[in-house]
């Protein structure tokens, strides 16, 4: 996951949003690669969690945010904004699309890691999954129509089963 972003040659400087980071491996990845990260998260049990996560590895950039992604209003809008394993779990899942067009600048960019289409519903009462993963085409037209353009792309098997699809967009200039 951070190769794709390395591979962006992002500056230090680049602004970061991480919506419900939880306990992602990818925050501490970022909180190495750029000078500060903003996680935001509407859920306080799995903020803590992640607060946990930052105080045992000792991340001294990241700054937390109570709130859900949908009502924030930024001053100052992301260079990258990151949405790791969320996507899978909100009610309109293409609207996260237009919120995020908002939360990003003009040629900004969006990670998205989540699951490739599976059929383990049993995810839906374990995991409080809505959809159980996204068809790659779908996320490219969900991201198209909010003024995204896709950028490069990964897919990762898993040994539990699962696929994840990994995928940079770029924010539409002004």
């Amino acid at each position: 996951m951070g190769d794709l972003i390395r591979n962006e040659n992002l500056p230090q400087e680049t602004r970061v949003i991480e919506i419900g980071a939880g306990e992602s491996p990818l925050l501490s990845s970022l909180s190495e690669m750029f000078k500060s990260v903003l996680v935001v998260d509407n859920s306080d049990a799995m903020l803590a969690k992640t607060k946990e996560k930052v105080q045992r590895e000792q991340l001294r950039n990241v700054r937390f945010l109570l709130q859900d992604y949908d009502t924030l209003s930024l001053d100052f809008p992301a260079d990258l904004l990151v949405c790791n394993m969320v996507l899978h779990h909100l009610p309109a899942p293409a609207a996260f699309f237009q919120k995020a067009a908002q939360l990003v600048k003009p040629l900004g960019k969006l990670l998205l890691i989540d699951l490739c289409p599976h059929q383990q519903d049993w995810t839906r009462d374990i995991c409080g999954d809505l959809w159980l993963g996204f068809e790659p085409d779908d996320l490219d037209l969900w991201a198209s129509a909010s003024g995204f353009q896709r950028g490069q792309g990964a897919f990762l098997g898993l040994k539990n089963g699962f696929q994840l699809q990994l995928k940079i967009f770029t924010a539409h200039s002004l």
